[in-house]
């Protein structure tokens, strides 16, 4: 008997509308994302309950206030994520108690919209494609991916790397694109 399919939730805060001036198809650049995301992760993790996924569009001033209040740093940066669960929790979501009928809610990804246009421009990158690098960056950040040290550094751009391959946007890491 085949496992039913998973249902995703990608729920789309906008809070500086600038955002839909810049990607109006940003709701479904990021479902797309996430969705390759958790296809290739969740297929490891042999999750069975619905996933939610919540990605909060804001300025560089929200989020330096939140980098600040979370971080302890009193600047503004690309992307934050606020993952649900602790590195190593999801490693086996069988034992994550879910009552009947509620999603696994994974977290929150935070993008800040001036940073972002910068950023994509001083790399001479197209603002899609960053795009979805931050949002699969902070993805694999809920999933529990770290750069923290060299190693976990080198298999979250190595995923991160492979996945937009098949988005067909080339390796961010590399220099000269």
């Amino acid at each position: 008997m085949n496992k039913p399919a998973i249902s995703l939730t990608v729920d789309c805060l906008v809070s500086d509308e600038q955002w839909r001036i810049e990607l109006p198809n940003l709701e479904e650049i990021s479902q797309n994302v996430v969705n390759l995301v958790l296809e290739n992760s969740l297929r490891n993790l042999k999750a069975s309950q619905d996933v939610e996924v919540s990605i909060t569009l804001m300025n560089d001033a929200e989020i330096r206030e939140l980098n600040d209040d979370h971080r302890d740093e009193d600047k503004a940066t690309n992307v934050l994520s606020f993952p649900t669960y602790e590195p190593g929790e999801l490693d086996s979501v069988s034992d994550i108690n879910i009552p009947a009928g509620m999603p696994l809610i994974l977290g929150d990804i935070i993008v800040a919209l001036e940073t972002t246009l910068r950023e994509a421009e001083l790399e001479n990158k197209k603002l899609h494609d960053h795009f979805c690098h931050l949002v699969m960056h902070g993805c694999l950040h809920l999933l529990g991916f770290d750069h923290e040290d060299d190693g976990e550094a080198e298999e979250m751009e190595t995923l991160e790397t492979q996945l937009l391959q098949e988005l067909g946007i080339a390796n961010p890491y590399k220099s000269g694109l």
